[in-house]
């Protein structure tokens, strides 16, 4: 049989080449996923490794939670320095000031990324002692003097002797750079700014309770690892000593479990991907299993048994997938520069560094393509036994049996119906994502098996104007998508899967729009709100309350702090408000208690999260917050508010149990009668020392909000097009062996005067009758998929389904438009028919 297999393969290459080309692109995703990933790591982990060489020993505060990149401020106090240093066997140490600053050019304009983070700190004062490399210049030594990153200088056009302003816990100061710096050999980490100043400066600034994020220490004579355990023995267990390998390897591992995010959702698209193409490869071999009916009852009338013939089917498809998934791991190398492309774009700048491609990477691939492949062809395989000797006297393929359909039509409602019950209780019952993503698949196995049922209705349906406009041409395409509708489905699926994801990523995110601007007209009483320009740690300067607060016309201003803490092992977020005016700046319902008793310390819940756990003001619950450790915290209040947390705090219990606790945002109500363009002048001033504090009236913050789900809505939308690629792969590939399999019609129809031109339009339009239907179910399924979504995270303020009619609309049409893209190739081939070869064929 192998013969057999060889010489199959060599016959329908063409028909196959399109199916391994599903697979290329699929495993391409994957391989690219995982090369990128393979590549940060040994990026960082190079990087970290030369950059801490010079440093013997480095010191850290045990309960710092942050990498060696960006530690707690004042980890390591003074005193443990002066007990480090004498130590047995140190030559010296430095104590290392690390914060949060952001960059602005003398115009008040952020340099650098705004959604990347801003690192600040202290120049080193020994050398070879620090990751720290003066690449241009020298080092700060006033405090009216900065040295910035290599990447921001080079990004901004920066030059030594160049002004600009730094704005940490406070106004904005204005400084001269007098120097430029690497961290390593990296002149860009991810996008970070970073400006360092003199070691007097820094330590006033960021270094609120007077010690060090890290105390590096060189060694004088002494093993490292010995010197570590003296070092340890001397300053307790509340201190972390690590050596210089150590050190690397823990700020690589936390700077690539922080990217995990990334890779993760990059493997969901590629699983996607692989999903969508795995719906193609089955509809292929189906297709070419149908047409070779007398083939292989011939090879049955000759002796083959049904495992034999299950065989060569089977080992088509392994041969199909194994050259596509070489193919594809050898492609997937330029998918990741690709995808460090995408994510550059889209804000979040990767370091450079040669691609790695690991053994593993392509032994993943490769499997993963092959076993895809050959599961997809074990139905068409399994088909192919049932085909009976005495086929190979017929013409054509022997129809399936009724009963095979309703066995599926019965098989895809049970999946269905399965998958939303379990896409419901990952969603709304607490599953995860993990369950309700399983579900989802389900879901959509279950549309696949049943579009066949829809397939004939809708088509006819849909085919009925074009052929009234089109007349014949049209009527010929609607018959032909209609004639087969189990393969018609079957093609429309893998467009289903790729547009249902985007249309329920616009669903979503139209969603998410439309329930933060309703609750911003809801539940505002702030004709104000001031937010920070920078994404991540920074917040708002402490003095811009006030400022605030000393404007005329200002009634109630509410400043709310951010906390992060675990209750009974889960990670939750948490805010801090100012509860005399909490009530003033939003429409607050107390259902139990009153908030003002949150001047008192303690918590207040919201409604849902109270009855979810049986709690009534008085009781305690136990809370571990990141500084403070467990702490026992009585409730003095139960409310309902549209605030995008169900725990609130008085602001001064926030800055007990969270050292650093940043001001996120400011609320600010003006007085009765008081003309609002004139507060806002007056507000602009008060900011002015300010510039990283944005001042937005709630016309704009509706705006800034939906920028943000804009962006978000690109990336995901970017990743997913790929899957929509693969469709339109499978349309082509369909309607290619449509074509082979139609010769002798279509050389009928030459024969009887239909001209090339409407040979050409027939297959198009029927082309776009199969990606209308893949558009109709890919509608069906984001609309659902987008009103599960709304229901789950109705208690975390997403209360509004929106659908985005115009956006759909436009999907469908670019769907159409798609269709008629993908049926160029076999539209010109079927319009090329020999007209006498094609009515010998019998």
């Amino acid at each position: 049989m192998l013969s057999t297999v060889i010489k199959s393969l060599l016959a329908h290459k063409v028909r196959l080449s399109m199916t391994a080309l599903s697979v290329v692109l699929g495993v391409a995703f994957v391989a690219g996923t995982l090369v990128l990933t393979d590549t940060l790591r040994a990026t960082f982990d190079d990087l970290f490794a030369e950059a801490y060489a010079d440093i013997d020993v480095a010191v850290m505060s045990a309960e710092s939670d942050d990498s060696a990149v960006a530690t707690d401020a004042s980890g390591v106090p003074v005193d443990v320095v002066d007990r480090i240093t004498a130590v047995e066997g140190v030559a010296a140490a430095m104590g290392d000031v690390q914060g949060t600053a952001v960059l602005l050019d003398l115009d008040g304009e952020q340099l650098g990324n705004p959604q990347a983070p801003s690192i600040a700190g202290s120049v080193p004062t020994e050398e070879g002692m620090s990751a720290v490399v003066l690449r241009e210049g020298r080092f700060a030594e006033t405090a009216d003097e900065v040295v910035v990153d290599v990447g921001t200088a080079t990004t901004e056009d920066l030059v030594v002797g160049d002004r600009v302003q730094v704005v940490a816990d406070g106004p904005a100061t204005t400084h001269t750079i007098v120097g430029f710096i690497g961290y390593g050999d990296l002149d860009n980490l991810a996008g970070a700014t970073m400006a360092l100043f003199d070691p007097d400066t820094a330590f006033e600034r960021f270094n609120t309770d007077g010690g060090y994020a890290m105390v590096t220490v060189a060694a004088d004579g002494v093993d490292h690892d010995v010197l570590r355990d003296r070092i340890a023995r001397a300053i307790g267990a509340d201190y972390e000593v690590l050596t210089s390998a150590q050190l690397g390897e823990d700020a690589a591992s936390q700077v690539t479990e922080g990217l995990g995010i990334i890779t993760t959702a990059l493997l969901v698209f590629a699983g996607i991907s692989l999903f969508v193409g795995s719906f193609i490869i089955a509809n292929t071999f189906g297709i070419i299993v149908a047409q070779r009916t007398r083939e292989l009852a011939l090879l049955r009338a000759v002796g083959a048994s049904r495992r034999q013939v299950v065989a060569s089917v089977l080992g088509e498809a392994l041969a199909v997938g194994v050259v596509g998934s070489v193919v594809g791991v050898g492609v997937g190398v330029g998918v990741a520069a690709g995808l460090r492309s995408v994510l550059d774009t889209f804000g979040l700048t990767l370091p450079e560094g040669p691609l790695v491609v690991e053994p593993a990477t392509a032994v993943v691939g490769l499997a993963v393509g092959v076993v895809v492949t050959t599961l997809a062809a074990i139905g068409p395989a399994l088909r192919a036994v049932r085909v009976p000797p005495v086929a190979a006297l017929q013409a054509v393929a022997v129809p399936a049996t009724p009963r095979g359909g309703r066995v599926r039509n019965v098989l895809g409602v049970l999946v269905l119906l399965g998958g939303l019950a379990v896409m419901s209780a990952g969603l709304l019952a607490g599953g995860g994502a993990a369950v309700a993503g399983g579900g989802a698949a389900m879901v959509m196995v279950g549309m696949s098996l049943l579009a066949a049922v829809v397939a004939r209705p809708v088509v006819g349906l849909m085919g009925v104007p074009i052929a009234r406009v089109m007349g014949i041409r049209g009527d010929l395409a609607r018959q032909n998508a209609m004639r087969n509708p189990t393969r018609t489905a079957s093609t429309a699926s893998a467009l289903m899967i790729g547009l249902g994801l985007v249309t329920f990523t616009m669903i979503f995110a139209s969603s998410i729009t439309a329930s933060t601007s309703a609750s911003i007209d809801e539940s505002f009483l702030a004709e104000f709100n001031i937010r920070s320009t920078q994404v991540g740690p920074v917040g708002i300067p402490e003095q811009v309350v006030g400022a605030v607060e000393s404007v005329d016309g200002v009634a109630a201003v509410n400043a709310m702090t951010y906390t992060d803490f675990t209750h009974a092992g889960t990670e939750i977020f948490g805010a801090g408000v100012d509860p005399a005016t909490f009530g003033q700046t939003l429409v607050v319902d107390e259902v139990e208690g009153a908030m003002a008793d949150l001047a008192e310390g303690g918590v207040a819940v919201k409604a849902a999260v109270a009855e979810d756990e049986g709690w009534h003001v008085g009781d305690v619950v136990d809370l571990t917050f990141p500084s403070a450790g467990e702490v026992a915290v009585p409730i003095r209040a139960v409310f309902e508010a549209d605030v995008d947390t169900s725990w609130l705090f008085d602001n001064a219990t926030v800055r007990e149990v969270t050292e650093g606790a940043p001001l996120g945002q400011l609320f600010v109500r003006l007085a009765d009668g008081v003309d609002v363009d004139e507060a806002r002048a007056d507000l602009e001033v008060a900011l002015g020392p300010f510039p990283t504090a944005r001042l937005m009236d709630q016309a704009e913050l509706k705006a800034d909000l939906q920028a943000q789900v804009d962006q978000m809505l690109g990336l995901m939308s970017a990743l997913l097009v790929l899957s929509i690629v693969i469709a339109l792969v499978g349309i082509v590939n369909t309607l290619g062996l449509s074509v082979y399999e139609r010769i002798r019609e279509l050389g009928l129809l030459r024969a009887v005067g239909a001209s090339r031109r409407q040979v050409r339009a027939m297959v198009r339009w029927e082309a776009v009758l199969i990606a209308g239907l893949g558009a109709t179910l890919g509608l069906a399924i984001g609309v659902t998929f987008g009103r599960l979504m709304t229901l789950a995270l109705a208690d975390q303020g997403i209360s509004t389904f929106e659908v985005p009619a115009a956006q759909l609309v436009i999907g469908f049409v670019a769907a159409a438009l798609a269709g008629i893209a993908a049926a160029i190739l076999p539209a010109r081939r079927a319009s090329r028919v020999d007209v006498l070869k094609a009515l010998q064929m019998s």
